[in-house]
């Protein structure tokens, strides 16, 4: 692990006994001067500069007349960002060797490649006001304030390990339809309520619910780690496995079809796994046999 580069960055706690101790699910916040911390700042903090002969699409947020996001250009940004939008330029450890750094080094303590779409910087530019609504993301976020003051209030998780990002207000996605289709938003006070200045650091675990806002002009770079779920990488390898099938690689014909002939196709699907079962079971037994003689 890169303690160089991060005990700096979870002072006065250090890199080890942040992984130890908060990582993956307890918010951490720590405050401490901005100069601390290796970066190219001057460049970082102004949207403009930022922005400046970027050659692709950045993302506006747009949380006046609802919630929404889209793709616009970095001019259509620069203007949107006047009018009192929030503007995210999305991997911009891409852009920058000092993020890609901390990318890298956060990525190693996390146990994930250094590299998108696991781990990646994205920096935020918000005018004074409400930034984001109230929402959770799928993956643990680490946020350095490099200018003005952020106010993050948090309020705790309510779904286990969530695979989608929710937003009040807006539609849950079709993970979330399937496992809490009853989702609510947290009521109440916030269990943590956090304002953040140059040098501050928040870590801010899966599926916590916040929201932001700027009280200044606000610039911020948050880094994200997206472990995968366990059943991305158990279906990955499964796949992996069964092409080399040639019944698995068959067309289920008819699987999309009528009722009778999805039925049939599910059979055959069914009949294919238990076979391979069967296969499977000989083959350990074999494995068990073998090792005792």
């Amino acid at each position: 692990m890169n303690t160089a580069l991060l005990d700096p960055l979870f002072a006065p706690l250090g890199a080890r006994r942040f992984f130890a101790r908060h990582w993956p699910d307890r918010i951490l916040a720590t405050h401490g001067p901005l100069s601390r911390l290796p970066l190219q700042k001057k460049s970082l903090v102004d949207v403009e500069a930022m922005l400046a002969g970027l050659e692709r699409p950045v993302t506006l947020y747009e949380t006046n007349t609802g919630y929404s996001t889209k793709k616009i250009t970095p001019e259509r940004a620069l203007l949107a960002y006047a009018r009192g939008r929030t503007v995210r330029v999305d991997a911009a450890d891409d852009l920058r060797a000092d993020l890609k750094r901390y990318v890298e080094a956060l990525a190693e303590g996390a146990g994930l490649p250094g590299r998108a779409p696991l781990a990646y910087a994205q920096a935020f530019y918000s005018p004074v006001g409400p930034a984001l609504p109230i929402h959770f993301d799928p993956a643990e976020v680490v946020v350095i304030q490099l200018r003005g003051k952020k106010r993050w209030r948090l309020w705790g998780a309510t779904v286990d390990a969530p695979t989608e990002t929710v937003v009040s207000g807006a539609a849950l996605g079709p993970d979330m339809l399937q496992v809490q289709p009853d989702l609510a938003v947290p009521e109440g006070p916030p269990a943590a309520d956090v304002t953040m200045r140059p040098g501050s650091v928040l870590f801010v675990p899966r599926g916590t619910w916040h929201s932001t806002e700027a009280l200044t002009p606000s610039a911020s770079i948050s880094f994200v780690l997206a472990t995968p779920p366990r059943l991305d990488l158990l279906l990955e390898q499964l796949r992996t496995e069964l092409l080399t099938d040639v019944e698995w690689r068959t067309p289920a014909y008819g699987a999309l079809g009528d009722a009778a002939s999805a039925r049939k196709a599910a059979r055959a699907m069914g009949d294919l796994a238990v076979k391979r079962q069967r296969a499977t079971d000989l083959l350990e037994r074999a494995r068990a046999q073998s090792r005792l003689k």
